[in-house]
């Protein structure tokens, strides 16, 4: 599919995408980390994207033609691949928080794109930051332009700082906004405001919604 020179160049890339899942990209600094020139890295990225190793969740705006412009985050879209890929076993995962984190974050948001393929009312995936610097994991747009979004947090219990990106935009939204989640890996299904909810990682997959 590619001719494929710099071998190690590749797999230097590759580890480091599986530690840089779930984060925004940006592409002059990611040809820097890996000692590549961005050319190459340009040949690259659409190659592992097209053997469906890496996906991009572009960036959400109201405004479509600012979604042209803003970073879109990169995601591997095998969260184990990814462990394996940056050697996160279960004790180093245990000691990194931030990567065990972005690595869950990943995982859902490539639960939710398998998800949108057989919904029965089509939604298209992004993610969002206000110019405040809020921010929400996935957000799930469709056809009539209603929003749902979801937050992830890797913690067992949640409080009410933690659904401030969920706040924003529903403020920003008005009836736009249909639903908010916080996924969380605690036990229960809490209502933490209007239209947000905290839910459990094993019920949001479970079909007990």
């Amino acid at each position: 599919m590619a001719n494929i020179r710099d071998i190690s160049g590749l797999i230097r890339l590759l580890r480091l995408l599986g530690a840089r899942s779930g984060t925004l990209h940006n592409q002059a600094e990611l040809a820097r980390s890996v000692g590549m020139p961005v050319s190459t890295l340009a040949r690259y990225i659409p190659l592992l994207e097209a053997l469906f190793l890496i996906w991009f969740l572009p960036a959400w705006s109201s405004n479509l033609s600012k979604r042209l412009v803003k970073s879109p985050k990169i995601h591997v879209c095998d969260s184990g691949l990814a462990c394996h890929l940056c050697g996160a076993d279960s004790e180093r995962l245990a000691d990194d928080p931030m990567l065990a984190g972005r690595l869950l974050e990943s995982f859902v948001a490539g639960e939710l794109l398998k998800q949108s393929g057989w919904t029965e009312h089509p939604v298209s995936l992004y993610h969002y930051r206000s110019q405040g610097g809020e921010e929400v994991d996935v957000v799930l747009e469709d056809r009539a332009g209603r929003v749902a979004a979801v937050e992830v947090k890797l913690a067992a219990s949640v409080a009410s700082h933690d659904i401030k990106g969920l706040v924003s935009l529903r403020e920003a939204l008005g009836d736009h906004f249909v639903r908010g989640l916080i996924v969380y890996t605690g036990r229960e299904l809490i209502p933490m405001s209007d239209k947000i909810f905290a839910v459990p990682l094993g019920m949001m997959f479970a079909g007990r919604l």
